[in-house]
């Protein structure tokens, strides 16, 4: 493999952004790692932007996907990197951090590495991991704040393309439901990331999906769903 690192961000039609996260990951340009941008046929002069960048550590690809998981699974695919992170055209990783958490974790060899956030609130958010219990069991964030070994999906696949916004919830599942899954969680803050994708502007099918995530091995009871849908009722409510 030739880097240690690549920033996956898959895009469909925000170059202002990647200008900002070009800008941002350039300060850190002489470290080893690559910059993997998979664009679905943008037409907002994405192509035009990256055709004039020559800078080695940047590679761009223009595939045409249905969703972003699609386009996640298209830039696995492309990289060489013994590990990856992904990270929205509107967040910023921290790539100083994320090579210094997978170097000092050389001798342990983890799958995983996760770290701390700031979301664009301001507020800093840690990983939750609850192993205690597999029906309950979760591992967040994905975005930003999970540093994955690119091989790991020669166990348990790729990203679903079925779900729209929470197969990265279903990922962590499977990975949770592996019995030699090796991880370690840091305190050092991954970046920021910016909490105004889809999964945050369409609460109604984000819920959907990560009820059908949570509860696809189990039958959930009546609380659980009185619960589910007084959750509905209150997106409704502030809508």
């Amino acid at each position: 493999m030739n880097d240690l690192l690549t920033i996956i961000t898959p895009s469909f039609n925000s170059v202002k952004n990647l200008q900002i996260l070009h800008k941002h990951l350039a300060k850190f340009s002489n470290l080893t790692f690559k910059w993997l941008i998979i664009d679905s046929y943008s037409n907002d002069g994405t192509l035009e932007y990256f055709t004039n960048i020559t800078a080695s550590w940047i590679d761009f690809y223009s595939i045409k996907d249905y969703s972003i998981y699609e386009g996640l699974n298209n830039g696995i695919r492309l990289t060489n990197s013994k590990y990856y992170v992904v990270s929205g055209s509107d967040d910023l990783p921290n790539v100083d951090i994320l090579l210094e958490a997978i170097i000092n974790q050389t001798n342990f060899d983890p799958d995983l590495i996760l770290g701390n956030v700031f979301f664009e609130d301001g507020i800093l958010k840690t990983p939750c991991v609850d192993l205690n219990s597999k029906h309950k069991s979760r591992m967040s964030f994905h975005s930003i704040g999970t540093i994955i070994k690119t091989d790991i999906h020669n166990k348990i696949g790729y990203y679903s393309t079925t779900l729209r916004l929470a197969s990265d919830e279903l990922f962590f599942q499977k990975l949770i439901e592996l019995i030699d899954l090796r991880y370690y969680i840091t305190e050092k803050i991954f970046g920021y990331y910016s909490n105004t994708g889809i999964s945050a502007r369409n609460k109604y099918l984000s819920t959907f999906e990560m009820f059908y995530v949570k509860y696809r091995n189990q039958k959930p009871n009546f609380f659980i769903l009185l619960k589910t849908f007084l959750k509905l009722l209150c997106y409704k409510a502030i809508k």
